[in-house]
């Protein structure tokens, strides 16, 4: 499977600062499982391309919405793992950006 929730367990848990990660353990564990189910429905349907498709994506949403900071440690470390997928700037560069747009996308959803 192109999926592994464990991994992504373990990385969303190790983005929340220590003394925040077992107020959020049931929300991440919540969060996973549905990602979990999502991929293996998918994959059922032979949609195996799709299977991870706009995951991280749904992972950056779900942290910014539940925890600025955590979402901050994810991205960061994201793009200093993954420097290929984000050319051009540094990664505290692409964070304020990303930082601006994801705020803009919450208010805007509020305001519908």
């Amino acid at each position: 499977m192109l999926f592994d929730s464990t991994k992504l367990a373990k990385s969303i848990r190790r983005s929340f600062v220590s003394e925040r990660r077992e107020k959020h353990a049931r929300d991440i564990e919540s969060f996973v499982a549905a990602q979990h189910r999502a991929v293996r429905k998918k994959m059922t349907k032979g949609l195996e391309a799709a299977t991870t498709e706009n995951l991280g994506n749904r992972v950056s949403e779900w942290l910014f919405d539940i925890d600025e900071l955590a979402w901050a440690n994810y991205w960061l470390a994201f793009a200093s793992d993954h420097e290929h997928l984000v050319p051009g700037s540094s990664p505290i560069q692409l964070l304020a950006t990303k930082q601006v747009e994801m705020r803009t996308a919450r208010e805007s959803r509020r305001a519908d």
